[in-house]
């Protein structure tokens, strides 16, 4: 009763884990998912199990450039990979680790998928509003500086209609005579 227990807790454990978890073996076959991972597949964990990997997560006939799992094999060490991936509708963090037998030989990989499609978003707008505080910075130096104000306003604007995607500016300037 308490081995089962035990499982029964380990099971609970394993599903309520928000990560993607998949354990694999070394022919990329899925030996057990999370329920999280089930799910993001569109499947129960028991219809994953025996598929390939690559097949089921990504829709390939075999593994992508940047699979992790095939490093960890190789070298029997943990290997993360940054992944984006349609089929799974994000950005992921993707570690393995190896999977070794009750003889210690590597037999696969724990393979966890982080989804981290929101920081990416943030990143993304972060980078976007440095580009434009930068833009704004170089062009009010400039401004301050120029003896032909004009011309750099009309740089400024081609500049800002690439970074805000526009075909058209209009530019008034006050004269003081």
């Amino acid at each position: 009763q308490a081995v089962l227990r035990a499982k029964q807790e380990w099971e609970r454990t394993f599903d309520a884990v928000p990560d993607l978890i998949a354990l694999l073996d070394d022919r990329h076959r899925v030996l057990r998912v999370n329920r999280s991972m089930a799910e993001r597949l569109g499947l129960s964990p028991d219809d994953c199990i025996g598929k390939k990997c690559h097949e089921a997560v990504h829709g390939l006939d075999s593994p992508p450039d940047f699979c992790p799992h095939i490093l960890t094999l190789a070298d029997g060490r943990e290997h993360l990979a940054e992944v984006h991936d349609e089929r799974l509708g994000g950005d992921f963090m993707v570690s393995t680790t190896p999977l070794s037998d009750e003889e210690g030989r590597h037999v696969g990989s724990v393979h966890v998928a982080r989804d981290i499609t929101e920081r990416k978003k943030m990143e993304d707008s972060l980078r976007r509003s440095e580009a434009r505080f930068k833009l704004l910075s170089e062009t009010s130096g400039r401004l301050l500086a120029s003896d032909d104000p004009q011309a750099i306003v009309n740089e400024l604007c081609r500049d800002v209609m690439v970074h805000l995607d526009c075909q058209a500016f209009f530019n008034f300037l006050v004269s003081e005579e």
